[in-house]
């Protein structure tokens, strides 16, 4: 069995544009400091389309962050 998770960070799609900009504001433009940009619902389909495939057999118990270097 293995068991690894997708730590998202904010996505840029329509339906959370909204929340992006409210928290944006709140938190004085933080949003605009992540190291790379705001990742694509893309980018994260193919992560996990990795996970899903053999390539990944060896590897479990992952979390794997996503977020454009946000946390960093």
């Amino acid at each position: 069995i293995r068991v690894n998770s997708v730590q998202k960070g904010f996505v840029d799609e329509d339906f959370e544009k909204g929340h992006i900009q409210d928290i944006n504001a709140i938190n004085d433009g933080s949003i605009n400091k992540s190291i790379l940009r705001i990742t694509k619902a893309s980018e994260i389909a193919n992560l996990i389309a990795f996970l899903l495939s053999d390539a990944t057999q060896t590897i479990t118990g992952t979390s794997i962050v996503i977020d454009g270097g946000y946390t960093l």
